[in-house]
């Protein structure tokens, strides 16, 4: 029997249960209107950030969202009018452009079939002739089942129609009523859950959010990159490439290669305004550039303004790209990586809550919690420490930036910018490169040319001291110390060469015989990030991988480490970027924290 107003659990069962089936058969009768509200909801996100903002200047709420409406309309309009002509004239000119090619193949390619004795134009001819009958055949029965594709044809028009009203009508009154929403929402929820509810929604925002801010940046960066590029070599259409390429980037992986093929296809039927070469070759040179752009994009851009928040693998954002194509065509494909980064999100807090695990999950890059990743660290029973020489244990050559502070200074401003602020920025985009500089370094090796000769060249890039200079961090030989007196084994990887290695570093204050193994620049057939000098570390120290930790401010030396299986630990020097150790979530202020770090104690 019901007692009072508390339901036994079998009637909560039993209620839950039926209206669980309820909602199910409603999602179904009304599936036509999923995608619909989807994409109110998200025009209500967009705008909802506008509307905050003239709210906090004391404008009404639903002034604020009438005034963002109008400007909204007034902003698609003159895209419209802008837009419009300029897109048909591109099609235009392509159209001709592909017409005078077709004709330039069959000018050079019916001599060439007459000259071989193939009866190809005759047959050509017929085939026309065949083509044109079964054309004129396909227009009668056009014009016989027109009335019904009129019909249909309505039919649809209509629904595009409703649904556009729909989403304009819905997302106007949940922008002007938001908070009320939010209060409605929050109330619903029981007192026990409310507060993690609010925090997993607050998480699931800045998902959200981040994903918005990042593609709109990437957009506006990469058509502008885009854009200057093709003007260069002499593309024509170039602004309209670029907003192709800007406006794709919302398309995550598909995007930037339909922009690719797009900008590849129009240089090859229309070739350059200004080189000199064969279309083909042209069009592989527009092709390099494609690539190098979405190198630069995956390598710096995706980091720096997507982060972490929803930057994917790859390989997870492909296959949620093809499954929201698949169910929910452009708007699956659009939605499909933070989608799927809030099911992450929602999954990791159903799993916590199963494992009776407190608090929301985090991925944002400011959550990370290292304090998970040195408890897994001293897990593993590390027997010896690794540490690379130049920048981790001595100090890193600031000769190279010193030459580039002066013009610097004149083109940035001398005191917005002073000495310091710019010989840091000269530092961190040499750490950032000097992968690129080693890679250039093994490519040259490889073609022979002479080693000294680009050890003078290059060491200065990879900021190198001189040999009579090394001059030592005033945290490692305590370090160094402590790690011994705990029973660690220590190597050295360095890509110096060993004659006077041993004599050098002993006037700096630290002699060689404190480390078990000493692996030099004649060990390696090539530098970092090539593996080599790591494996023969392993050889010498004869341990399990996962039994070693290597300790370096760079992440050209943690890279291949990693991909060997040994832990690995960021220390921040002069040269260390965030972005170059964005990789790397154990990371050292000094290196007196690596012992503690280690060893969990003082």
């Amino acid at each position: 029997m019901l007692t009072g107003t508390h339901w036994p659990p079998a009637v909560k069962i039993t209620v839950g249960s039926i209206l669980g089936l309820l909602a199910i058969g409603l999602l179904i009768v009304f599936r036509a209107m999923i995608a619909p509200t989807v994409v109110a909801c998200l025009v209500v996100f967009i705008l909802n950030i506008p509307v905050e903002g003239l709210e906090r200047r004391d404008l009404p709420r639903s002034i604020a969202a009438v005034i963002v409406y109008v400007l909204l309309i007034g902003l698609v309009a003159l895209l419209w009018l802008v837009l419009g002509p300029w897109i048909q004239r591109f099609l235009v000119e392509l159209q001709s452009d592909l017409d005078a090619l077709l004709r330039s193949i069959n000018t050079s390619t019916v001599p060439w079939m007459e000259s071989i004795s193939l009866p190809l134009v005759g047959e050509v001819e017929f085939l026309s002739g065949d083509l044109i009958t079964q054309f004129n055949q396909e227009i009668q029965t056009v014009i016989v089942n027109g009335l019904g594709s009129l019909t249909t044809y309505l039919g649809s028009l209509t629904s595009g129609l409703l649904s556009i009203i729909y989403v304009i009508v819905l997302s106007f009154w949940m922008l002007k009523d938001w908070n009320r929403l939010k209060a409605v929402f929050a109330r619903a929820i029981p007192d026990p859950w409310r507060s993690e509810a609010i925090e997993l929604a607050g998480e699931l925002d800045r998902i959200w959010m981040a994903f918005l801010r990042g593609q709109v940046l990437l957009g506006l960066v990469v058509g502008c990159t885009v854009f200057m590029a093709l003007v260069i070599v002499g593309v024509p259409n170039a602004r309209a490439l670029a907003v192709i390429a800007g406006v794709l980037e919302f398309l995550p992986i598909v995007g930037p290669i339909a922009s690719g093929v797009v900008g590849v296809t129009v240089a090859l039927i229309s070739g350059s305004n200004w080189l000199d070469m064969p279309h083909l070759w042209f069009a592989a040179l527009v092709a390099g550039l494609y690539i190098v752009i979405g190198q630069v994009e995956s390598i710096y851009f995706i980091p720096r303004f997507i982060g972490r928040r929803v930057h994917l693998h790859p390989a997870v954002t492909f296959t949620a790209i093809i499954f929201g194509a698949l169910q929910f065509g452009v708007i699956g494909v659009l939605l499909a990586a933070p989608t799927f980064a809030s099911s992450v999100l929602i999954v990791r807090y159903i799993w916590n809550k199963l494992w009776d695990r407190p608090g929301v999950p985090r991925i944002t890059e400011d959550a990370e919690d290292p304090t998970l990743e040195w408890e897994a660290l001293r897990a593993n029973d590390i027997k010896a420490v690794l540490f690379t020489l130049d920048g981790t244990l001595t100090r890193f050559s600031t000769r190279l930036a010193d030459r580039f502070l002066t013009p610097l200074g004149w083109i940035l401003g001398g005191e917005r910018w002073p000495t310091w602020r710019r010989r840091e920025v000269l530092l961190h985009m040499q750490g950032d490169l000097a992968g690129f500089v080693a890679r250039l370094y093994n490519l040259l090796i490889r073609l022979r040319v002479n080693d000294r000769r680009l050890q003078k060249i290059l060491h200065p890039t990879l900021g190198l001291t001189a040999a009579t200079n090394l001059q030592l961090h005033e945290d490692v030989l305590p370090a160094l110390n402590r790690l011994q007196e705990e029973g660690l084994r220590l190597g050295l990887i360095t890509i110096r060469p060993r004659s006077a290695l041993e004599s050098q570093l002993r006037e700096a204050g630290l002699p060689l015989d404190v480390f078990d193994v000493v692996v030099t620049r004649e060990q390696m057939s090539k530098l970092p990030p090539q593996r080599d000098g790591v494996r023969h570390a392993l050889l010498g120290l004869d341990l399990d991988p996962e039994r070693i930790v290597l300790v370096s401010c760079l992440d050209v030396f943690l890279a291949p480490a990693r991909t060997l299986g040994l832990s690995t630990v960021g220390v921040q020097r002069e040269i260390s970027s965030v972005r170059n150790l964005r990789q790397e979530l154990r990371l050292l202020r000094t290196m007196t924290e690596l012992p503690i770090r280690l060893l969990g104690r003082e």
